[in-house]
């Protein structure tokens, strides 16, 4: 997704994502209807002087306003709630339906926003990283590499080292990218994890609950980033999340956006 600007809610202070040509919004976090426009155009920092014997146009030295987002009066966090709530659902028609009496606003108006935060929220939902999940991918890369380095030596038949090796290949390629995301994983760096902010975004097909999450990390060297994921939680771990949790991540240096909940 291309983002507008890095913007906040005014009410609770969370960062917003939002495409460009976006008009209305909805916070995740604190369910508020938001309106999102540019500023008045505001005086440059150098006035423009136009060619010799030409009245320069008195409007030529106004900047463009910074965009601004602030909250919409005409729909209240009860009305929002209730289209989150008809998302969860899965009745998008009836929460754009909702939305557009709430607001007084135009069908088009209302398909747009529910429709940008749908998306937002479903976009880049991934699992958990687990400690059991990246020995097993590791050991079968390990088995599969020794059946065919055993093969070629000779150390066993290419029909032995079929059977040894059948299953790990089976395994990479049914799992396909859940498998080289775990793989690519296990080089990243371990790290804690603060909630500052969540959200239950919908159920996945197993009726797993799908959270996104507004976390502050801590690095080894007692520096800090913020950054938002979305990811899929089991009942224990939807059941105990709260402002303050404590979690444990896997990330890349210097790449927020590569954050995982493990």
């Amino acid at each position: 997704m291309t983002v507008l600007e890095s913007l906040v809610c005014p009410r609770c202070g969370a960062p917003l994502s939002l495409a460009p040509g976006v008009t209305a919004a909805i916070c995740h976090y604190c369910n508020s209807a938001l309106r999102v426009g540019p500023s008045p155009r505001e005086p440059a920092t150098a006035p423009v002087v136009g060619p010799t014997g030409v009245t320069p146009d008195p409007t030529s030295s106004l900047a463009p306003g910074r965009t601004v987002v602030t909250a919409d009066p005409s729909i209240s966090s009860a009305a929002v709630t209730r289209v989150k709530q008809l998302l969860l659902l899965g009745k998008r028609d009836d929460a754009i339906a909702l939305y557009a009496e709430e607001a007084h606003c135009e069908r088009a108006t209302a398909t747009a926003t529910v429709n940008e935060y749908a998306v937002d929220d479903m976009w880049s939902v991934m699992g958990r990283l687990n400690a059991a999940g990246m020995v097993i991918a590791t050991g079968f890369v390990m088995l599969l590499a020794s059946s065919i380095a055993l093969g070629i030596t000779g150390g066993v038949s290419w029909t032995t080292a079929a059977w040894m090796g059948g299953p790990a290949a089976a395994f990479i390629v049914f799992e396909g990218s859940r498998f080289l995301r775990t793989l690519h994983y296990f080089f990243a760096r371990a790290g804690a994890a603060t909630v500052v902010r969540f959200a239950l975004i919908g159920k996945n097909a197993g009726n797993d609950a799908l959270f996104r999450l507004l976390l502050e990390v801590r690095e080894p060297q007692g520096s800090t980033f913020r950054t938002e994921i979305n990811c899929v939680l089991g009942d224990e771990d939807a059941a105990a999340m709260k402002e303050g949790y404590r979690v444990r991540v896997r990330y890349f240096r210097g790449d927020p956006t590569s954050v995982l909940y493990k």
